[in-house]
């Protein structure tokens, strides 16, 4: 599929068109961020915006976790932390105080 966009044509497979999500830049409908820490088991976000001081945004941009980067709850060790998540194809632990520090716009499981 071509795709024309700012002035350039994309070329991209069937299998990611269907995960675009078309809005229009008007649209005011305020979208509830989550924060990370929050989700359950199974779970699934888009980043939208990671707080905390520069230190920590940094290593966590290093780790994959960037915006618009899909990822979802794997699972939650016993007592709560860390929270085991797929980012990007691979496992990745957090602690939860780094996880709330990520919020998530939620997606619905047939994304993921």
């Amino acid at each position: 599929m071509m795709i024309y966009f700012q002035g350039q044509r994309l070329a991209i497979s069937n299998d990611i068109a269907q995960r675009i999500v078309v809005r229009n830049v008007d649209d005011k409908s305020p979208v509830k961020l989550k924060s990370l820490a929050d989700l359950h088991v199974k779970q699934a976000g888009v980043i939208r915006k990671i707080l905390g001081d520069r230190a920590l945004r940094r290593r966590l941009m290093d780790m994959g976790l960037t915006n618009n980067t899909l990822i979802k709850i794997k699972q939650v060790a016993p007592l709560g932390d860390p929270i085991e998540l797929i980012v990007r194809g691979y496992k990745l632990s957090l602690r939860k105080q780094e996880a709330a520090c990520i919020l998530l716009e939620e997606v619905d499981d047939e994304w993921t």
